[in-house]
């Protein structure tokens, strides 16, 4: 009697088996990324805020051997770590699954920079350069953004009044933030000081919070000292602004120093 040779459509079955059981091996289980041999015991990885899944992966190929991309890929997919990648700093070190990978990258540590807003900047020119250079921010980026977007308008701003957009403190900001969430950050803020009490306080004297802002950088110019006199001095500034028929003129030393763009002027006479 002769035996029944199995189906071609049996070894059919049988060969997506295996490979089914091949791919779930790959995915799931096997080591698939080993750092480079040949570097330390651990090694640190910069990945940007818009990174996308195939930098992730020049990335792992340029400090180690990532065996299938293919299954990285499948994994990354599953976690939904692909559409949803952070930028920051992430150490890795020795061998990983997929899944051991993917949960290594999705947990970066980010650096953080602290950026010191003095009162009472001067000049614009150094504003900016401050918080370029704070923010890590290339030469000309925070100028360049300004100069082709629509933010001051947005914003009812100039130039000239920018300086009083950004309140005076120290902040923690996220290296590698674009020139615009840096902005909106500051934009917060703001409104996080300006608020209703405040700004109530500014109609009951008639003025807008950036002269307010404004009025209050000559105040600190005209006494950098006696903090306590200050008061007094905001006082007769806003009598002389209240009364433009017998002030014509704010007769405010700082402006003249500000106007002339020498601040070294120990007195200012009239001539």
């Amino acid at each position: 009697m002769n035996k029944k040779k199995p189906s071609i459509g049996r070894y059919i079955l049988l060969l997506i088996f295996l490979l089914s059981l091949y791919s779930s091996w790959s995915i799931f289980i096997r080591e698939n990324f080993k750092v480079s041999s040949d570097s330390d015991t651990e090694i640190n990885i910069e990945i940007g805020d818009d990174s996308e899944i195939e930098d992730i992966i020049l990335i792992l190929k340029e400090i180690g051997d990532l065996k299938d991309v293919w299954s990285f890929k499948i994994m990354s997919k599953l976690k939904r770590y692909d559409s949803n990648i952070k930028g920051g700093i992430v150490t890795l070190k020795e061998g990983y699954t997929n899944n051991e990978l993917i949960n290594s990258l999705r947990r970066p540590e980010r650096r953080v920079n602290y950026i010191q807003i003095p009162e009472n900047v001067r000049l614009i020119e150094d504003m900016i350069v401050l918080l370029e250079d704070s923010a890590g921010f290339n030469r000309g980026e925070l100028q360049s953004f300004l100069d082709t977007s629509s933010f001051l308008v947005d914003n009812n701003l100039t130039i000239e009044t920018l300086p009083a957009f950004f309140i005076p403190n120290t902040y923690q900001i996220y290296d590698g933030l674009s020139v615009e969430l840096f902005l909106d950050r500051m934009k917060r803020e703001y409104d996080i000081f300006w608020d209703n009490s405040r700004l109530s306080l500014c109609d009951s004297v008639g003025l807008t919070p950036v002269e307010v802002s404004i009025l209050a950088s000559i105040v600190e110019e005209e006494q950098d000292k006696r903090i306590d006199e200050r008061p007094k001095i905001a006082g007769l500034y806003l009598n002389r602004l209240n009364n433009p028929l017998s002030f014509p003129y704010l007769q405010a030393d700082p402006t003249v120093k500000f106007a002339n763009k020498d601040f070294t002027i120990k007195q200012v006479l009239n001539k």
